[in-house]
């Protein structure tokens, strides 16, 4: 006998049960079938689209995270894929998925980069913290879940040539000053933005600056980056402490500027 679509396992586990069941009358055919069946380790086939229930209750926490305010287009269309891949991989209810299931899922991504990893373990977060706090589960499985930690990297330092084609970028005098000084301190931008004129002193070469902390430390300038200060503070004509102004203000100085000559003239 052969039945279309079965393995040569499968086909001889239904031969057996057939003969049994034109052999056998009565309470006896439980217990044959129940000897053959222990023989076999049985388990359900995998859904092709994933439990039912699981995507039941991916539509409900997505319409319900549609309804907070995330965006359809960006965050719900990323939440949508990764949930999905999950319920295909999950052949469970909703309620029967376990902490050990959620691990044995993730450990099929191991070849994927940590910052991958950590994105479904973020998603599956927020959807069973989401289905936990409305009462659809009892307990949330991802609470013993913990994400990678993140990949340290050293920073790449800044060539010489990237830097002279910088240099070559510059358009005003407050670009190339802010660059130079950039370049030869160190600084963060945001340190370069907070600082005055009066910071600088012209003598050592040296600036104090404002760090992390309200830490105070000082800085050197190259005298390259001294040159370019000078000549991009020797042309602006406003009165404001700041060491690096805005070129829409140092246009309107500018133009009031040249207004009051003509005023005087």
């Amino acid at each position: 006998m052969h039945a279309s679509g079965l393995n040569s396992v499968a086909e001889q586990l239904l031969n057996q049960t057939l003969e049994i069941v034109f052999s056998l009358d009565g309470s006896d055919l439980r217990n044959r079938l129940g000897f053959i069946f222990s023989k076999y380790e049985i388990r359900p086939a995998p859904l092709p689209h994933g439990h039912p229930d699981v995507q039941q209750k991916i539509q409900l926490f997505l319409e319900g995270k549609r309804i907070e305010g995330l965006s359809p287009t960006t965050t719900l269309k990323g939440y949508a894929i990764e949930l999905r891949t999950f319920s295909k991989y999950i052949n469970k209810a909703t309620a029967e998925i376990t902490t050990t299931d959620i691990r044995t899922f993730l450990s099929n991504f191991g070849h994927l980069k940590q910052t991958s990893i950590s994105g479904k373990i973020s998603v599956l977060k927020s959807f069973f913290s989401w289905l936990h706090t409305e009462e659809v589960i009892d307990k949330d499985p991802m609470k013993k879940i913990k994400s990678p930690k993140k990949e340290k990297r050293i920073p790449k330092a800044l060539t010489t040539e990237h830097f002279e084609m910088l240099r070559e970028f510059c358009k005003t005098r407050r670009e190339r000053a802010m660059i130079e000084a950039f370049y030869s301190t160190g600084c963060r931008l945001s340190e370069l933005k907070e600082l005055d004129k009066k910071d600088i002193d012209w003598q050592s070469l040296t600036i104090n600056v404002i760090g992390k902390g309200n830490k105070e430390r000082k800085v050197y300038l190259s005298f390259k980056a001294m040159y370019h200060l000078k000549k991009y503070l020797e042309e602006r004509r406003d009165d404001d402490p700041a060491l690096f102004v805005t070129e829409r203000s140092l246009m309107a100085d500018f133009q009031l500027g040249a207004s009051s000559v003509k005023l005087r003239q």
